[in-house]
This record gives C-alpha cells, sequence and structure tokens, in this order.
C-alpha cells in the first residue's frame, strides 16, 4: 500500500481518527499527539447577560470544534436561547460537531476558511447584522475586523483557553516519538506547533525535524511553522481534516516521497 511503514504524526486528539481513516486504509501508522488542552474559562456575568441578549443576535459564528463543544456546555448550563439566532461555521469539522451537538448549521462557506465565511457574508449581506463568535483567549481577529468592515455588529467573546498539554499524560507518546521519529508531522494550529517544540524540548526545530516531512492544515499554521525555519511539504486546498488526508495521499502518489 502507498503510506506502508510510514508513520504520520497528528496534533490531535484519537477522536478524530475517521477523517484521517484514509490513511490508515493506505497503511500508516498513526500517531495521536494532542500538544494542546482545552480549559473552558468565561466571565460567568458576562454569560448572564447573554442569556437575556443573545436572542437579538442575527448570527451566531463558530470557528472551531473546540468553540462548538465549549458553548454547548455554556448554553445548556445558561439555558441560552438560540431559537431566534442562524449559525456559520468556516468548516466542515466544525459542521459536523453542531450536528453532533443539536446545532443547526445556516451557513458553511464552500473555502472551509474565515476568508471563506466572509466571502458568504459579503453575498448575502452583513450590513447592521448583529454576530456573536464565541472564541479562545487567543482568538486572531481575522474574521472579526472583515465583518465590521462589512457593517456587522459583531461580538468575540472569550469562552476558553488552549493550554499546553501536560508532558506526563504523553509520556509514553514522547517515548515512542524518541525511539521511532515519525515520517510526517501534521499540525492542526499555531498553538499545536509551538506547544509540540516545548513539549519535546526542541532546541533546533530545524534539525529535528530534518528529513521528515511537515504539513500544516493551513495557512496561519504554516506562517507559524516557517517562521522557526522549517519547511512545509503539505498545505490542503481544503484546510479540514479530510482535505489532509487528501492532500498527504496526493503526496505521496506525486512525489513516490519515501522519507
Amino acid at each position: 500500500m502507498l503510506l506502508d511503514n510510514k508513520k504520520i504524526l497528528i496534533t490531535k486528539e484519537e477522536g478524530i481518527y475517521r477523517s484521517l481513516q484514509p490513511l490508515a486504509e493506505e497503511g500508516a501508522d498513526l500517531i495521536f499527539f494532542p500538544a494542546i488542552k482545552i480549559v473552558p474559562a468565561y466571565n460567568e456575568k458576562e454569560i448572564a447577560d447573554l442569556s437575556t441578549e443573545i436572542r437579538n443576535y442575527d448570527y451566531l459564528i463558530f470557528t472551531s470544534q473546540n468553540a462548538v463543544s465549549v458553548f454547548h456546555d455554556i448554553a445548556e448550563k445558561f439555558g441560552l436561547d438560540l431559537s431566534k439566532t442562524k449559525i456559520a461555521v468556516t468548516g466542515k469539522a466544525t459542521a459536523e460537531i453542531c450536528g453532533e451537538k443539536g446545532f443547526y448549521i445556516h451557513i458553511i462557506p464552500e473555502r472551509f476558511s474565515a476568508a471563506g465565511l466572509l466571502e458568504r457574508f459579503k453575498n448575502i449581506g452583513a450590513e447592521n447584522k448583529k454576530i456573536l463568535i464565541p472564541c479562545s483567549s487567543i482568538a486572531r481577529d481575522e474574521l472579526h475586523k472583515g465583518l465590521a468592515e462589512l457593517g456587522a455588529r459583531v461580538t468575540m467573546i472569550k469562552i476558553y483557553d488552549t493550554v499546553q498539554n501536560d508532558p506526563a499524560a504523553l509520556a509514553d507518546k514522547i517515548d515512542l516519538i524518541n525511539e521511532v521519529k515519525p515520517d510526517l508531522y501534521v499540525f492542526t494550529s499555531p498553538s499545536n506547533y509551538r506547544n509540540f517544540i516545548a513539549i519535546m524540548n526542541i532546541d533546533d526545530p530545524v534539525e529535528y525535524f530534518g528529513e521528515s516531512n511537515i504539513c500544516a492544515i493551513g495557512i496561519t499554521t504554516e506562517k507559524e511553522i516557517r517562521k522557526s525555519g522549517v519547511s512545509v511539504n503539505i498545505v490542503p486546498a481544503e484546510f479540514s481534516l479530510d482535505g489532509i488526508s487528501d492532500a498527504i495521499i496526493t503526496f505521496y502518489k506525486s512525489t513516490g516521497n519515501i522519507a
């Protein structure tokens, strides 16, 4: 098979296996290494105030699976009424977890990214629309700015922290990686890349990754990796886990790379 004996490290929880199953079916050995963990962190008064205001929002936007999971728990705890609010997402994986949590999706862009969602809002009109974006404490404001430029009234509410995972919780996998170096590393966010470097105590990323191949889920993650001098070999056209599977298979088919 195409990926026989290839060891592929993915900086996510094993729960996303289904999206990467095509790699396993091609013979790859998948190593799941969640370099970050999610810690709910929000201002309870802010959420309590939101419980009376949520019906006034035209749109609720989720930009990640983590935002969906944490906000779902908040909505249940505080009894948030979302019946009058349309929900938009930036990608397929986020849409899927919305479905699992019972959130109906009204808008998903053709291009799975913040830029793709901005294109959709540009077409449908965002002027004077009231939009809420639940996000992490380190969320970028690209979407906020873009929607504001379209005339929307946007509120970003921080509901969780993204922190480095505990190395002790990953001890077995750290030992495995040190013993048998992966052929391909898949980084699913800039913070996953930074935290992997920290957890593995990597002083020189260029030397550490050496001849291994690197896959970044999107342009932002690619930029973060390249900042450290490390080359990125694969960036999927579709910024999703499914897109990663397709891109990796295409890469190995086209290059015959055996690194």
